[in-house]
């Protein structure tokens, strides 16, 4: 390389960092959108119903079916989490595998 080879090199170098330099500054400080997509849409029902006006009448040793939907509204909904807290001294459960899910629309069970 003799010198005007050296001297274009030099130059183009300089015009990269003098138009890249001020364009990387610019582009990182623009504000960049974190939040979430997600709304307060999904609700979580189970059916039949049971409020403390109109309670599930049941004998003792019956079994309660209740059917857990979940509308996700206008959310995409990848996984449902259910955790069921009640008093083992009033409900209690025959088996672990008392609760059954429909595979239709739960395909697989994480644990």
């Amino acid at each position: 390389m003799n010198v005007n080879g050296k001297k274009i090199f030099l130059v183009g170098f300089l015009v990269v960092l003098l138009v890249g330099i001020p364009l990387t500054v610019y582009l990182l400080q623009q504000q960049q959108e974190v939040r979430s997509r997600a709304e307060k849409a999904t609700i979580i029902t189970f059916t039949p119903d049971s409020t403390q006006a109109a309670p599930i009448q049941k004998k003792v040793g019956d079994s309660i079916e209740l059917d857990v939907n979940v509308d996700p509204g206008k959310n995409l909904v990848s996984f449902v989490k259910l955790i069921i807290i009640y008093d083992p001294e009033v409900v209690a459960t025959a088996s672990a595998n008392s609760f059954q899910l429909i595979i239709k629309y739960f395909p697989s069970v994480l644990y």
